[in-house]
């Protein structure tokens, strides 16, 4: 039926006319559709059939569009590989009370329906399992998996009151099983699902990431009855990132002092972490070789580090120059500021702090693989990065500041809060990647001696010296804070930034889309003076000019209308 509505002038003569006619229209819709069924049963009951059929389908083939930038509300097409290749059956159990607070109703709706896409993709090697919390076993289950209550404010009858309640999730997968404690929220779900799904499910002879770094000896006691000092772990100022890799990858403290080989097949990537005492020649030439057989090396340097008592730099003892100066690579003892900086939060306020830079979309490589969907890093009191060309080699900056940053140097510098005055600001690099051929530094030298004489060499006959490498790649970063456990939430796409470098210099990308998603951060840009001052005057001269235009507008108007009176 095709309806005509006249064109006609709004008078009071046509309003009846218009409810009429709306409200023929308004009956017909309904009427109509009525009497068809009514007259006809057999439309009736193929539309029934439809209606069921459809929602099979929509059951079986599930279709959810994600509108979001991140696609926090669906799983990415990696996670749906995963899935399908997996060997064993997976148990998601979900521990999730009936008195959660209504602020957590809606995450936790969001949640069950990015597990259950989970459990459709799979093909039935995934299962959901959810818990009853009125069955009696409930709590007992909960805790046997290693999930713990938490407290969090209930409102019931016009008062508030503190409840307990679990929220947690378990993957089992015959006797093993991990655990996420509490899931508040969607943001980075789907890589913490992954990833536990993948450790339980991976073989035992999974790649490891390698740790080195040197501590000046522990004193001996001076009593033979006083404890041993035990040496210094780097892993211990690590743990959480030890922790995120562990469900992917095995992690191991390398030690160098007996001259043992690193194993290239074993440990596919090594990180060196701010030595504090100086590398003996053993120590570079074990590393130099590392390189050599094609192992990929990400250098964390800190050539001046945060005192425990007192807000201030003071200057290491790492010789680490001496080893990448081989490579072109120098790590200046300066620390950056930068007007691009992540505030201190102190209770409510937000304390300027430009030691701790703010790299943002300008200042990363988004060419390089493992850094395309980094939206921001924080890098605390870094140190710039040089370099010296060397042949075969080719240099790529990763990270780089604004051209807003300035430069502290000297053994002791003092980071306490202060006025402070930039000078001299340009665009410094806090990282690079070195790739190419190159010769061995040792390439005609004898293997150097163990610095620990009480030691034997493990290197034998056949641990046979190299003198080219075809395939170097190194990464340096001037700052080794950015991933430690005291600092690494400045950021929260610290933990990104490393996590996606170790997954591409290990040439396993299987999570670094994933881990990018529920990401937040979304920093201004700095502004240099001369821009600051053009958007001041814009802003200033603006609402005059708004003002005044409006009014002649309306006075125009009211002039050019004719009097109603």
């Amino acid at each position: 039926m095709k309806i005509i509505i006249p064109n006609i002038k709004m008078n009071k003569k046509y309003i009846p006319n218009i409810k009429v006619l709306f409200s023929k229209i308004k009956n017909f819709e309904f009427k109509k559709i009525l009497n068809i069924f009514n007259n006809n049963k057999t439309i009736l009951v193929f539309t029934i059939i439809g209606l069921v059929v459809l929602n099979y389908l929509s059951l079986k083939y599930f279709v959810r569009l994600d509108t979001t930038d991140s696609q926090n509300f669906s799983i990415s097409q990696t996670t749906k590989d995963i899935i399908s290749e997996l060997e064993n059956d997976v148990t998601i159990e979900v521990y999730f009370s009936d008195n959660i607070p209504p602020n957590l109703t809606e995450a936790r709706q969001n949640v069950l329906d990015l597990l259950e896409e989970y459990a459709k993709t799979s093909n039935g090697k995934i299962i959901l399992d959810l818990k009853d919390p009125q069955s009696s076993d409930f709590e007992t289950n909960a805790q046997t998996k290693g999930i713990q209550q938490i407290q969090f404010s209930e409102y019931g009858q016009d008062k508030f009151s503190v409840a307990q309640g679990y929220l947690g999730v378990a993957f089992v997968n015959d006797s093993a099983t991990e655990v996420i404690p509490v899931v508040a929220s969607i943001d980075n779900l789907e890589y913490e699902t992954t990833s536990r799904i993948l450790k339980l499910t991976a073989s035992d002879d999974k790649k490891k990431i390698g740790f080195f770094s040197k501590f000046p000896a522990p004193e001996s006691p001076e009593s033979e009855s006083a404890v041993p000092i035990q040496e210094q772990s780097i892993l211990s100022t690590l743990t959480t990132i030890e922790e995120i890799l562990g469900r992917q990858y095995g992690v191991e403290e390398i030690d160098l002092s007996s001259g043992k080989p690193i194993n290239v097949e074993e440990f596919p990537v090594v990180v060196v972490v701010a030595p504090s005492a100086p590398l003996g020649d053993r120590d570079k030439f074990e590393l130099d070789q590392y390189v050599m057989k094609g192992g990929s090396l990400l250098v964390l340097e800190d050539l001046l580090k945060l005192e425990m008592n007192a807000p201030v730099l003071s200057k290491t003892e790492s010789n680490l120059n001496t080893f990448l100066e081989h490579y072109g690579i120098t790590v200046e003892t300066k620390v950056l500021l930068d007007e691009s900086f992540t505030p201190i939060i102190s209770g409510f306020d937000q304390i300027a702090y430009p030691y701790w830079v703010l790299a943002t979309d300008d200042g990363i490589n988004r060419e390089i693989p493992p850094l395309n969907t980094l939206q921001a890093s924080t890098f605390l009191w870094t140190n710039p990065i040089t370099k010296n060309e060397k042949e075969n080699l080719d240099y790529t900056e990763l990270i780089t500041t604004t051209n807003l940053a300035w430069e502290e140097s000297g053994e002791v510098i003092n980071i306490d809060f202060k006025e402070f005055s930039p000078s001299d600001q340009k665009k410094y690099t806090i990282s690079y990647l070195v790739e190419g051929q190159i010769d061995s530094a040792f390439k005609d030298k004898d293997i150097p001696a163990l610095t620990d004489t009480t030691k034997s060499d493990e290197r034998t006959e056949e641990d046979q010296k190299i003198d080219s490498g075809e395939s170097l790649r190194l990464v340096v970063f001037g700052d080794s804070d950015f991933i430690s456990d005291s600092f690494i939430n400045a950021n929260e796409q610290n933990p990104v930034l490393f996590l996606n470098l170790i997954d591409w210099m290990a040439n396993s990308n299987d999570l670094s889309s994933i881990r990018a998603k529920g990401v937040t951060t979304r920093p201004l840009e700095a502004l240099d003076n001369e821009d600051k001052n053009i958007y001041k005057a814009v802003n200033s001269a603006s609402i005059p000019v708004i003002v005044t235009l409006a009014g002649i507008t309306y006075l125009r108007r009211r002039k050019n209308s004719p009097s109603k009176i």
